[in-house]
């Protein structure tokens, strides 16, 4: 029962849309019918006109038919003709929609019931349709049932896009299953990456509606630049018609509600294939090519091209979706998705934007009169093609410049390139300063004995003394052999210790070629140099200075240096006596009964009878304890 009571509701909202519409068309039909020609026309007639015109607003085209004096005023051949009419007045075609999409969002909190209202809705509209079809007599172009089924299409497919909306945001029930419904579909095609539909699916839709938007509003502002350039050229149009007041309000009125194909009409200019006003003619960024034009003022804004310079039209439209795929790059789904993901949300976001302008294009363009004007507007198919392929570009160019790194690219960079730079700078003949520089940059290699003390140093060389027969030091019995090696083995490392002796002695190795390499980095005492050893100075004294004596009478002033002896230093003033430090009332002991005081005590870590701890030996140590054993 709720089911149908949406559909009765959703069914008389519809037909009073139709309603309203209706008035819209008919109230300024009415009162150029009484003022303009003072009831002269038949009724029929003018509600046969009233019901083409509301076909009109609904994309259904009406036919029209001129005397041969009409004609001839138009600038045309004197005879009667009969055309047709299909570009729609927009403007009140988005009153309908808006309306449509608005009472779809409302049913939509119903829940599931409210989807009863989509075909309550288009039957009540189709209803008020047939009405309006049937009454149009002689200016019906179209048969019947498109006269129905049009208008009824128009206004239920916002309903059920306002419907569907509300219920993806909501997250209802029925949505939920259907979401669930596709991933079942899309899992037996692809099972990897289902889960993730949903939010790449979003982000794509939502992608696309951004740069719809972008566009939209690059239009607009391409119609009021060319507005305010155009402004002269304008009221001289409106001024050449000679309208009286009610004439100026109607034509005010229609130039209105064609601003929305204007709109549409900016934005192919700004893709590149731009317009047609009538056969044979251009109105592009590149180039502008019109032939006569029917006087209305708002054709005055139609500028010139630009020549070689117009490809900075399409250029704003890249600028404009590269920004919009830098914002989009940050969101989680495109920032946590790899480099393919990045790569077909942008694709398919464009190409959405790219059939959605190519059905605004397509119901932006038609015939407005006979013979060349027949064709009107931009090609549909070249726009959406020109727009799609811009925003791939811009969306996929901002979304990858957001995900580069920059601090990888610098990892990325060798080291030796930036030193071949610095050395490229530097001027001629510094090779030499170049090379100490380098080598005093360098790490200086650490020593194993740096760390060790001078008396460890002295033991560890009387050590290796006493290690070679005859008490000579065994770092002075190495002499290098002659012939010992050649070819590649004679090239051996400065730093390393060569044997010495008899022709044919075997080159040191092993221990002694390891205390042979630390004995070069101990230093060695200057007893060993034969230099004396250095003897301290005896510091001298410090001298004590006391105050001038005071004056022993009051208000008498002594000379400096007056009542002492010549030759003999006064004596220092006493030091004044030092306050008594209180004494400190010792802490008493931590109670040992308490195990669990005990541990959080802090007296506690002091614990006098710990054994202190063993100092582990070093190698150093372990080294001469090994020399002393031999």
């Amino acid at each position: 029962m709720r089911a149908v009571v949406t559909a009765v509701i959703a069914a008389i909202e519809a037909a009073a849309v139709a309603l309203a519409l209706f008035a819209a068309v008919g109230v300024p039909l009415v009162l150029t019918w009484w003022l303009g020609f003072d009831f002269e026309a038949e009724p029929s007639e003018m509600a046969a006109l009233a019901s083409a015109l509301w076909q009109l607003v609904h994309l259904v085209p009406l036919s029209a038919t001129i005397d041969a004096s009409t004609a001839l005023s138009l600038g045309l051949a004197p005879e009667a003709l009969k055309f047709t009419i299909s570009l729609a007045p927009l403007g009140l075609t988005l009153v309908t929609v808006v309306l449509g999409y608005r009472s779809g969002r409302r049913f939509a909190g119903r829940g599931a019931s409210g989807a009863w209202s989509i075909p309550g809705g288009a039957a009540g509209f189709a209803a008020a349709a047939s009405v309006a079809a049937s009454g149009a007599g002689s200016f019906a172009e179209r048969p019947l049932w498109v006269g129905v089924a049009v208008p009824a299409l128009v206004y239920a497919v916002p309903l059920a896009l306002g419907f569907a909306i509300r219920a993806a945001v909501e997250q209802q029930d029925w949505w939920a299953a259907f979401v669930r419904a596709v991933q079942r579909a899309f899992a037996r095609l692809a099972p990897v990456g289902v889960s993730s539909l949903p939010e790449r699916a979003l982000e794509t839709l939502r992608l696309a509606v951004a740069g719809v938007a972008a566009l939209c509003a690059l239009g607009a502002a391409g119609v009021a630049i060319a507005l305010f350039i155009g402004y002269v050229d304008i009221i001289t149009l409106n001024q050449g018609l000679q309208l009286d007041l009610l004439g100026a309000f109607m034509l005010f009125v229609g130039q209105l509600v064609l601003l929305p194909i204007a709109w549409i009409w900016s934005i192919a200019w700004f893709a590149g294939p731009g317009f047609s006003i009538g056969a044979a003619t251009t109105v592009s960024p590149f180039d502008t090519l019109l032939g006569p034009l029917p006087a209305l003022p708002l054709l005055g804004a139609i500028g010139e091209g630009w020549g070689w310079a117009g490809g900075l039209a399409p250029a704003v439209v890249v600028a404009l979706a590269a920004g919009l795929g830098a914002l989009a790059a940050g969101r989680p789904a495109l920032r946590r998705a790899s480099a393919l993901v990045a790569v077909v949300v942008p694709v398919c976001a464009a190409l959405l934007a790219g059939l959605i302008v190519a059905l605004l294009c397509l119901l932006a363009s038609g015939a407005v009169g006979p013979g060349r004007l027949a064709t009107t507007g931009p090609v549909a198919w070249q726009v959406g093609g020109f727009v799609a392929l811009q925003l791939a570009f811009g969306l996929s160019l901002g979304v990858f410049a957001r995900r580069v790194d920059l601090q990888s690219l610098r990892d990325v960079v060798p080291v030796r390139r930036t030193a071949e730079a610095e050395s490229a700078r530097e001027p001629a003949g510094t090779t030499e300063w170049a090379q100490a520089r380098s080598a005093a940059a360098a790490p200086a290699a650490a020593s194993p004995l740096a760390d060790a003390s001078p008396s460890a140093l002295a033991d560890l060389r009387r050590a290796g003394a006493a290690a070679k027969p005859g008490g000579k030091p065994w770092w002075m019995s190495a002499k290098p052999a002659a012939g010992a090696a050649t070819g590649e083995s004679a090239r051996a490392d400065p730093g390393m210790p060569t044997s010495s002796g008899a022709l044919g002695e075997a080159p040191e190795t092993g221990f002694e070629a390891l205390t042979e390499d630390l004995s070069d980095a101990i230093p060695a005492s200057p007893a060993e140099r034969g230099e004396p050893a250095p003897v301290a100075e005896p510091k001298p004294a410090p001298r004590a200075v006391s105050a001038p004596i005071a004056s022993p009478e009051p208000g008498i002033e002594r000379a400096p240096g007056a009542g002492a002896e010549p030759g003999i230093e006064p004596d220092a003033e006493p030091a004044p006596d030092a306050e008594p430090v209180p004494a400190v009332a010792p802490s008493p002991a931590p109670d040992t009964s308490d195990p669990l005081l005990l541990a959080f005590s802090w007296d506690a870590a002091d614990d006098p009878t710990a054994q202190p701890e063993q100092r582990r030996e070093g190698w150093l140590s372990r080294l001469r304890s090994r020399f002393t054993r031999d």
